[in-house]
């Protein structure tokens, strides 16, 4: 016999696990399965095989599957331009996102990571004020995506318009938020917004912590970047490897070669941070500015 025919729930998960695990070998088969067994097929599933081609990069697929949908949907559509603009097709997706009858803000959010992610910056920007004039709504994703197209340009003056548009529209700043705002303040050269920004915060994890030293250290405040280290540390965050290339980077930004050792010294022993190449290349350069080429070459042999 046939036996048992799978129902659409068990379709649907396992198409998810296909996507999820990058497994297009077993995707083919429950599509080829469906056909087969002439398993009706609704818009929720063929979005569904969509999107597993798309997830597991057989764009060719994707694209055939969705040429043949007879009804497709905003869920369809953005798969398809997720898909192109994941695998770096730029054109390809702002082909598919100006033809899109109706934009979600997972569509919007999709096509402006793209533009970043291939360095069309000012077209990222665009994309958000054209977002903002539209119907939808911008999302953390959406924000947080175009404070790091300002951190790349140094552009503050559209950073400062990106906050205002968040206390304008009262949405709530979560930490993810507040560490992206603080990021972009301090890429762009505005270290006392930063800083004020991180001090208002009433909830910091240990990216804020990270951000912060992160950036007293780029603008060659070393000896702050190791008293936010204390105050950090006296506040019950524990830190972790970047926590130490920013505070190994502060040292050596400053020269301060005898507290660069004491902390990679410690970061193992007391921290239980493994030290990694990056944190060696830190270390190596604090040596080198200090004069201290034997104890730099010391560490490279270790």
């Amino acid at each position: 016999g046939r036996g048992i025919q799978p129902d659409v729930f068990t379709l649907m998960y396992l198409l998810s696990v296909c996507s999820h695990d990058c497994n297009l070998e077993l995707g083919k088969f429950v599509h080829h399965n469906v056909v087969i067994n002439g398993i009706g097929v609704d818009i929720v599933l063929q979005n569904a095989f969509l999107d597993m081609y798309a997830k597991c990069g057989d764009l060719h697929a994707a694209q055939t599957l969705f040429d043949r949908m007879v009804h497709r949907n905003v869920v369809s559509w953005t798969s398809l331009l997720t898909a192109y603009a994941k695998h770096g097709c730029l054109e390809r997706a702002k082909d598919i996102f100006s033809q899109m009858p109706v934009k979600n803000v997972v569509s919007w959010n999709s096509m402006m990571s793209s533009c970043i992610h291939e360095g069309c910056l000012q077209d990222a920007l665009d994309l958000f004020f054209e977002m903002c004039n539209s119907k939808v709504e911008p999302d953390e994703i959406t924000l947080v995506s175009v404070l790091s197209a300002c951190c790349q340009r140094g552009d503050l003056v559209m950073g400062n318009k990106v906050q205002d548009y968040i206390r304008c529209n009262n949405i709530n700043s979560s930490v993810t938020l507040n560490n992206a705002l603080i990021d972009m303040f301090s890429k762009c050269g505005s270290l006392e917004n930063a800083f004020d920004l991180f001090n208002e915060m009433p909830e910091k994890n240990i990216v804020s912590w990270n951000v912060m030293i992160g950036a007293l250290a780029f603008h060659g405040f070393g000896h702050e970047a190791i008293q936010l280290f204390e105050e950090m540390q006296a506040g019950g965050k524990w830190p972790d490897k970047v926590t130490f290339i920013g505070l190994l980077s502060a040292c050596c930004h400053s020269g301060l070669t005898d507290i660069g050792w004491y902390y990679f010294d410690k970061m193992s022993s007391v921290y239980g941070v493994p030290r990694e190449i990056e944190h060696y290349a830190c270390m190596i350069d604090i040596l080198g500015r200090g004069g201290f080429l034997d104890e730099a070459v010391k560490l490279i042999g270790r």
